[in-house]
């Protein structure tokens, strides 16, 4: 299933004041959503299961335990399907998260917590055959779930950073009925596990929490959502994936909710995943 951004635009004007319809519209992206493989589809990445990671260890969160592998996608193939990701040229990259399962007394990796930032990773493996790692001893693996990648349009936010107050233009019904009829139109996609495009948020738009917790490794004490930097980094955000709870995956990330990595324009520009920021959100 895909959308269009000529469905996204349409739901806009008819729910939209026509000034903030405009801004939102432009903020529409393509990204490639990952979909469950058919027998005929062609792989991109899996969800779950034991990644290849050539020469790379196995990620931990020292003094917590071995994070999950949650998902890998072949970068070659994701760029073919969608230049716009700027991916690296090739190999691939496997997504890691720690949820508590391995020991649940560990914590919550959390935006607002700058030290639990270590629970999550992305590894670019770019060496070895495509031989499957170990699984850590007493870390329950994901079963593995294939994925295939179509290219779809994606909406932003309607508080996204880059469109300002504009939303408080618009009336309680009016959002309400929005609201509605995207969540019906993008229900056709299933599980919204994504490279590039808009991220798809539960709660706040994901660029103000990603923008904190990257910030906040550097600077924890002056890094505030009120400061200049804060304010230029949230505005600088690039969905690098999302990865949705999934029935057939056994993910369930809090309330069924989802997990988000993006990265600075300076990363896309360069076609790099050097340290991207991360939060997760869920109802």
């Amino acid at each position: 299933m895909q959308i269009t951004s000529e469905q996204l635009q349409g739901l806009a004007q008819t729910h939209f004041p026509a000034e903030f319809a405009a801004s939102w519209s432009a903020l529409i992206k393509p990204a490639v959503s990952l979909q469950h493989a058919g027998d005929s589809d062609a792989v991109i990445g899996t969800l779950g299961g034991a990644p290849a990671l050539g020469s790379n260890p196995w990620p931990h969160w020292e003094g917590h335990g071995p994070l999950g592998h949650v998902l890998s996608v072949d970068c070659a193939m994701a760029n073919a399907l969608l230049p716009e990701l700027r991916l690296p040229a090739a190999g691939h990259l496997s997504f890691f998260y720690f949820d508590g399962r391995f020991n649940s007394d560990y914590g919550t990796v959390g935006f607002w917590d700058p030290d639990s930032q270590a629970g999550q990773r992305v590894v670019h493996v770019t060496d070895g055959h495509g031989e499957k790692a170990v699984v850590p001893e007493g870390l329950p693996d994901f079963p593995a779930v294939p994925l295939t990648g179509r290219v779809t349009a994606t909406p932003p936010s309607y508080n996204h950073p880059l469109l300002g107050d504009g939303w408080q233009s618009i009336a309680p019904g009016q959002m309400e009925a929005f609201d509605e009829a995207l969540a019906e139109l993008m229900r056709a996609l299933g599980p919204r596990h994504q490279l590039g495009g808009q991220a798809h948020p539960i709660q706040d738009a994901v660029e103000y929490e990603v923008a904190e917790a990257m910030g906040r490794l550097t600077d924890n004490e002056a890094f505030a959502r009120q400061s200049a930097s804060y304010q230029i980094l949230s505005k600088d955000l690039h969905l690098l994936a999302q990865v949705d709870s999934d029935h057939a995956a056994k993910m369930s990330w809090g309330d069924m909710g989802i997990l988000y990595w993006e990265r600075p324009s300076s990363e896309v520009n360069s076609s790099s995943v050097t340290s991207p920021g991360f939060t997760w959100q869920c109802s």
